[in-house]
């Protein structure tokens, strides 16, 4: 790694791990798609349940798919909006 060996110059560093980072194995691609799809599948339907219950369009679970700006968003859109089923109550 870059730094560790003092007595070791810093081209010759990154020269060898350069090379280590050809020869480890590469993670197939379609394991990381994979595990995208499902965790998104898991996260969007309790997301939908949530926001059905608050009184709002469920669609707005699909926002989910977006990485990490889809649930700020869900929560920004919870926290900053009026729930119909608050006003159907009275509250």
């Amino acid at each position: 790694m870059i730094c560790c060996f003092p007595h070791i110059p810093i081209s010759q560093q990154a020269t060898e791990y350069m090379l280590y980072l050809k020869r480890r194995p590469n993670k197939p691609m379609e394991k990381d798609i994979l595990q995208y799809i499902v965790g998104t599948a898991l996260t969007i339907y309790p997301a939908w349940r949530i926001i059905k219950r608050t009184g709002l369009n469920p669609n707005w679970a699909v926002i989910l798919v977006i990485p990490g700006l889809g649930a700020i968003a869900i929560l920004l859109i919870l926290a900053f909006s009026d729930w119909p089923l608050n006003q159907k109550r009275g509250l």
